[in-house]
């Protein structure tokens, strides 16, 4: 029997193609993004668009050690990201 599948999910050509979607993940600062305004890092090391990041601050989703912040913020030592 045919496995069902979310309504929004496409199956064509044996494979199953999942719609975008938001994550929400913890990351830990590495040593190489220290002293580093978050916007930059988001956009280099995670190839996140500027218009993204800006609209993420703006509505308090860009976090750093649980509290909302600027793309602005510089990454430190034993920050955590959200």
């Amino acid at each position: 029997p045919a496995l069902p599948f979310p309504p929004d999910f496409v199956v064509a050509g044996g494979f199953c193609r999942v719609p975008p979607y938001e994550t929400t993940k913890d990351v830990n600062v590495k040593q190489r993004w220290r002293g580093r305004p978050l916007g930059e890092v988001l956009r280099e090391e995670f190839r996140l668009a500027e218009v993204y990041v800006s609209a993420a601050a703006a509505e308090g989703r860009l976090l750093v050690n649980r509290c909302a912040c600027s793309p602005d913020e510089v990454l430190q030592n034993g920050d955590l990201v959200t």
